[in-house]
């Protein structure tokens, strides 16, 4: 029987700051738990994962400003024979690209006017089932791309990771970039 994980309530943001460099940063096998900016737990030590995350990308700068966003999925080895300690991987599951609309967060709000939302959203790299639009050939995993200034979403799949790992370039055109997420 396939239980599925609720919705979240509300979304969170994945870096407590705004990322602002242009370069993906490195990621690369590591003796330690991925943890801080842009990881998001989904499920380890027994929990439950849910099968999948929204996310609203989101940045600073102006309209038909772009920026990039890569996922990466984080798990690690279990090798009992061995008895050392476990290797985490990350694995780059997709890329986006997006471009900002004129939507933005409100006076007062806790997302400012200057925050944008993409209203264009492409995986660049990664799965060739992913789709635009409501009716994805790979189902439940798909980003929705309003274009028109509408708010964007993408619906990612979990996988199974344990930790998902959002992280950004702004590409030298926007000025700092982020994602708001929520669980399913």
């Amino acid at each position: 029987m396939q239980i599925n994980v609720l919705s979240g309530a509300t979304y969170a943001l994945s870096n407590a700051t705004n990322y602002a460099t242009n370069g993906y940063p490195t990621k690369a096998p590591t003796l330690t738990q991925p943890s801080g900016d842009g990881v998001i737990p989904c499920g380890f030590l027994g929990s439950e994962s849910p099968e999948f995350l929204t996310l609203l990308p989101i940045g600073v700068g102006a309209s038909n400003n772009t920026f990039s966003m890569r996922v990466l999925g984080w798990r690690p080895t279990q090798i009992p024979a061995l008895a050392l300690r476990p290797l985490w991987i990350p694995v780059p599951l997709v890329d986006y690209a997006m471009t900002l609309g004129t939507a933005s967060g409100a006076t007062g709000g806790e997302l400012g006017t200057t925050t944008l939302f993409a209203d264009t959203i492409t995986s660049t790299v990664g799965p060739t089932f992913i789709t635009s639009g409501a009716a994805p050939i790979a189902p439940g995993w798909y980003q929705i791309s309003p274009v028109n200034d509408l708010v964007g979403m993408i619906h990612q799949a979990t996988l199974g990771f344990p930790f998902l790992e959002l992280i950004f370039t702004t590409g030298g055109v926007a000025t700092s970039c982020n994602c708001l997420w929520a669980r399913g």
